[in-house]
């Protein structure tokens, strides 16, 4: 059996916006001069969440606790049988300043 590599813990910040599809053409047209797709930019990302029966998962974090997790099967391209995929626990949690 193949040993597991294991990466360290980062620090990740993610500052998500709703655009209208006019916006992102225009900011689409406004970077194109100076940005291309990496070999990832089409690939297609399929992932599957999971929950407990009575949904503990998502209802605990729709209350944006300090600490939530969730179990992730994620696949890079469409899945077929022999696909690589990947199991991860997603963890976040937030740091209160005092």
């Amino acid at each position: 059996m193949a040993k597991a590599k294991f990466t360290y813990t980062f620090r990740r910040y993610e500052k998500k916006y709703y655009i209208t599809r006019e916006q992102a053409e225009a900011l689409l047209n406004k970077i194109g001069d100076h940005m291309t797709p990496d070999e990832y930019g089409e690939t297609v990302v399929c992932n599957l969440y999971y929950d407990t029966p009575d949904y503990l998962l998502i209802r605990r974090s729709l209350d944006k606790p300090l600490y939530k997790e969730k179990l992730r099967v994620r696949c890079y391209g469409v899945p077929k049988e022999d696909s690589v995929a990947f199991i991860e626990i997603k963890k976040k949690f937030a740091i209160i300043k005092l």
